[in-house]
């Protein structure tokens, strides 16, 4: 006796099995994006450049916001100060980051990236924005557009929600 098999839109992307309730998850659909996402971040940045999503992610918004400190990092990654204090402990290692005391506060530092971080930057974004319309070719430009904004937009729900 063979099982039925699932509708296309029911069933996992890869291995073809029926996902039941799970299917209609946003969590879920999230994550299954995030598999393709993330292999093609480690085959283009991660095993050829050594770096880490998270890594990636601190370079990038150092470089875009210079005023920014390591509690700005925090808040923005949803990561604890000491956890970002790991990461940016790292990148300092690899001479990709620097840290420099803060002018006028004694207690800050001010983040700047490498002459090497910088580079590195620019050929994980751009290897990264080549996977990445790769990966979306299949969308016409409207849907890519739309996509990105819906997820800018669900990032943002847990903000506009009360607290209580």
């Amino acid at each position: 006796m063979t099982s039925p098999t699932p509708a296309a839109d029911e069933s996992t992307p890869r291995g073809g099995l029926g996902e039941g309730a799970i299917h209609r998850l946003l969590g879920y659909r999230l994550a299954q994006a995030a598999v393709v996402t993330t292999h093609a971040f480690e085959r283009e940045v991660g095993e050829p450049l050594g770096l880490r999503p998270v890594e990636f992610t601190i370079l990038q918004l150092v470089h875009e916001n210079p005023h920014a400190g390591p509690s700005h990092l925090s808040k923005a990654l949803d990561i604890s100060r000491p956890g970002v204090k790991q990461w940016l402990d790292r990148l300092e290692a690899r001479q990709l980051l620097r840290r420099a005391p803060h002018e006028t506060d004694g207690r800050a530092h001010r983040l700047a990236l490498t002459r090497e971080g910088a580079r590195l930057l620019a050929t994980a974004v751009e290897r990264l924005l080549q996977a990445d319309e790769a990966l979306l070719a299949g969308l016409s430009t409207g849907e890519q557009h739309l996509l990105i904004e819906l997820l800018k937009k669900v990032a943002r729900l847990d903000e506009a929600r009360p607290r209580g």
